[in-house]
């Protein structure tokens, strides 16, 4: 730091005394002149003025600058921390809802297979309804074909045994047959 001190005081020196004896019309004075002294003690004392009357506003100043810096610094961290928090809830939040979501899901499948077994159930259980329904009308309508069979065998070999009677039998038989079947009858009832 002093070296940069040292080195700026001593360009500024230069240059002022250069720009000074130009700005006279005069040559270069020297480097080590007595005007150049007093130059270079008042930039000393202008300096040293400066450091004693405004070291402390320029401090205050550059150390008020840093505090309101540094308390953005920290307000932008906490609103970092507080987006973070939130970003984590949210990122909990999510995990929830997809967990829900997931149950729900496979709640849904177990709803839809059971639902889909029950109907299956139905749907056989109908099956044998219709089935055992279908056999009994079947055994029905063949109950019903046998009596009407037999109903019409016994009424086909009623008409041929009276055909046959009377192709073979004449009236004087017809009428004896039709006696003794009427005197039976009187007898049983």
């Amino acid at each position: 730091m002093a070296q940069k001190f040292l080195l700026f005081t001593t360009s500024l020196m230069v240059s002022t005394q250069a720009f000074a004896s130009e700005a006279a019309g005069h040559e270069a004075a020297s480097l080590f002149s007595w005007d150049m002294a007093f130059k270079t003690a008042n930039f000393i004392g202008l300096l040293v003025l400066l450091h004693f009357f405004a070291k402390k506003p320029i401090t205050r100043m550059m150390s008020d600058a840093a505090a309101v810096q540094r308390e953005d610094f920290l307000e932008q961290q906490r609103l970092v921390e507080a987006a973070e928090g939130r970003l984590e809830a949210f990122k909990t939040q999510m995990a929830e809802q997809e967990a829900t979501l997931l149950k729900n899901q496979q709640h849904a499948l177990a709803s839809i297979e059971a639902q889909k077994a029950r109907i299956i159930a139905d749907a056989k259980q109908q099956a044998k309804s219709i089935e055992l329904s279908t056999e009994q009308r079947i055994q029905q309508n063949l109950q019903k074909a046998k009596a009407e069979l037999r109903e019409f065998l016994a009424q086909e070999a009623t008409d041929l045994a009276e055909g046959l009677i009377k192709a073979k039998l004449n009236k004087a038989e017809q009428s004896v047959l039709f006696d003794t079947y009427s005197n039976k009858l009187s007898q049983i009832s």
